[in-house]
């Protein structure tokens, strides 16, 4: 299963919700303190990036497996992959 394309989006007016198209708003929980508050926003915008991310690492990875020294990165970057997937 693949997941819901992007653009994932954190919501302007509560910056700990991510919205993906088609459900309703991730909420990454009650924030009390200030730094749980930052961290969620931190997390907000990991989240709604990771689409992009996946799309830049498999392009990225698909252009490099054929160059020499490059090996041990694409592995990295493959297994990375794999678990987005949900195949590790």
């Amino acid at each position: 299963m693949s997941h819901t394309p992007g653009p994932w989006k954190v919501r302007a007016r509560f910056d700990n919700e991510v919205l993906i198209p088609g459900y309703a708003p991730l909420d990454l929980g009650g924030v009390q303190a200030e730094e749980n508050y930052e961290t969620a926003q931190a997390d907000a915008r990991l989240i709604a990036a990771a689409p992009d991310l996946l799309a830049a690492l498999e392009t990225w990875a698909a252009n490099r497996r054929d160059v020499a020294g490059d090996e041990w990165l694409v592995a990295i970057a493959e297994a990375a992959i794999a678990k987005a997937r949900g195949e590790s």
